[in-house]
C-alpha cells in the first residue's frame, strides 16, 4: 500500500508526506514533523500503532548508511545469505554477473543437458529477485536466470553460481542518493534501451536531478529501474527500441505527474534518452516512415508522438556507450558493465564534493 498527502494551500514549499507499507512495516518521507505526527496518530487510532524511527538503519532487509546528507542503501545481509545458499562464502569474485557470450534461452527451450535441482534453483531465483531492490546492476541477469525456473539444467546452475561470484566481489554495493545543491534543478529524465534475442527486452532507468548532456554521468541512483521482456512480436531492432521508448515515456509521465501532485511541478518536460537515431527520426517524422513494418505498433507509436507534440516529453539521442540502460538489456563486458553499474546506482560517498 502506498499513499501520499500534500498541503495544496501553500503555493510553494508545501507540507507533504509520502508513505508505503509492506505488511506491517511502513516508511514515510516528509518535510513536516507536524504532518508526520498527525499521520502517526491516525494510524494508532485505527489499530496500527507502532515504534517510529526518524532515520531508519534497516528496513525490510535494506541497510541505510548516512553520511553528510547523503544516504546509501544496500542488502549485504541478503547477499551473504544468497552466497551461503550457493556455498560460495569463500568464492573467487567475478567482475560481471554474466558472460557476454552466454546463450540466453527461453523457458520453453530444452536441450540434452543434465537436469538441475528444481526446488533449489527456484529458491535461488527468488532470492535474486529480492536483491533487485538495491542491485539494479543485476536486473538483466536475474531476469535471464528466472526464464529457466520451470526446467533448469546443470548449465543454468553454473550461470547462477557465476552470478553469486559477482555479488561476492562487493556485497555492500548499493544505491546512493545525495542532497540537492543550492539552485540545482531537479528534472525527471530517463534512459531507455532495447535488445533483440528471441524476444525484445526493454530496459528503463529513470532519474531525478540535472542530466549530464555531455558525459551522461548520474550523481544519484535511478528512482525507476527495470528490465522487461516484451510480449509483442517485433521484426527489427528499431521496433524493439520503439517499445522501450514507449515504456520510458509512460514511466516519465507518471513520475512527473506524481511530483506535480506532491507540489513539485516540473519546469521542463521529462527527457527520454535513447541510442536509436532511426527511432527518433521516425517518431519525430523527420525520417522514412516504415508504416508497413510498424503497423502492429501503431497505438504505441501514436501515444509517443502525441506525448512529443503536447510537450509532455522530449526525446534526445545518447551514444550507445554512454547509455546506462544498456546494462538492463544485455550481458556486457567488464569496462562497460562497471561504467553503467556506477551510473545506474549513483556516485559513492567519496566521489561527491
Amino acid at each position: 500500500m502506498i499513499f501520499h498527502r500534500h498541503d495544496t494551500s501553500l503555493k510553494s514549499g508545501g507540507k507533504h508526506i509520502n508513505g508505503g507499507f509492506h505488511v506491517d512495516d511502513g516508511k514515510f518521507i516528509t518535510n513536516s514533523k507536524e504532518l508526520f505526527a498527525e499521520v502517526v496518530e491516525i494510524l494508532a487510532t485505527n489499530g496500527l500503532a507502532g515504534k517510529t524511527t526518524v532515520k531508519p538503519e534497516k528496513f525490510l532487509g535494506i541497510k541505510y548508511v548516512y553520511k553528510n546528507g547523503s544516504v546509501k542503501l544496500h542488502q549485504k545481509s541478503n547477499v551473504e545469505q544468497f552466497l551461503h545458499s550457493l556455498n560460495l562464502s569463500e568464492a573467487k569474485p567475478c567482475a560481471t554477473p554474466m558472460d557476454p557470450n552466454t546463450d540466453i534461452r527461453d523457458e520453453e527451450e530444452t536441450t540434452e543437458g543434465i537436469p538441475g535441482d528444481l526446488d533449489k534453483y527456484r529458491s535461488l531465483c527468488g532470492q535474486g529477485i529480492w536483491l533487485l531492490q538495491t542491485r539494479f546492476d543485476a536486473a538483466f541477469t536475474v531476469g535471464a536466470l528466472c526464464k529457466r525456473m520451470s526446467k533448469p539444467e546443470l548449465e543454468d546452475e553454473k550461470k547462477i553460481k557465476r552470478f553469486g561470484r559477482y555479488l561476492a566481489e562487493d556485497p555492500e554495493r548499493g544505491l546512493y542518493f545525495h542532497p540537492r545543491k543550492e539552485g540545482e534543478v531537479m528534472q525527471v529524465y530517463f534512459y531507455v534501451d532495447a535488445s533483440l534475442y528471441l524476444k525484445a527486452i526493454s530496459g528503463v532507468a529513470g532519474f531525478l536531478g540535472t542530466p549530464d548532456l555531455v558525459n551522461h554521468n548520474n550523481k544519484n541512483a535511478a528512482i525507476v529501474c527495470f528490465s522487461k521482456p516484451e510480449s509483442l512480436a517485433v521484426t527489427s531492432t528499431m521496433e524493439a527500441e520503439l517499445l522501450a521508448i514507449g515504456r520510458g515515456v509512460v514511466a516519465a509521465e507518471w513520475v512527473a505527474d506524481l511530483l506535480e501532485e506532491m507540489g513539485y511541478p516540473q519546469v521542463e518536460p521529462p527527457t527520454v534518452f535513447t541510442d536509436s537515431q532511426p527511432a527518433i527520426r521516425f517518431l519525430e517524422r523527420t525520417g522514412p516512415n516504415p508504416n508497413r513494418q510498424t503497423r502492429h505498433l501503431r497505438l504505441k507509436v501514436n501515444y509517443i508522438r502525441e506525448a512529443i507534440q503536447r510537450n509532455k516529453i522530449v526525446l534526445r539521442y545518447v551514444p550507445t556507450g554512454l547509455n546506462c540502460a544498456d546494462i538492463l538489456t544485455k550481458a556486457l563486458g567488464k569496462e562497460l558493465h562497471r561504467r553503467h553499474s556506477r551510473n545506474i546506482m549513483g556516485m559513492p560517498f567519496e566521489q561527491i564534493d
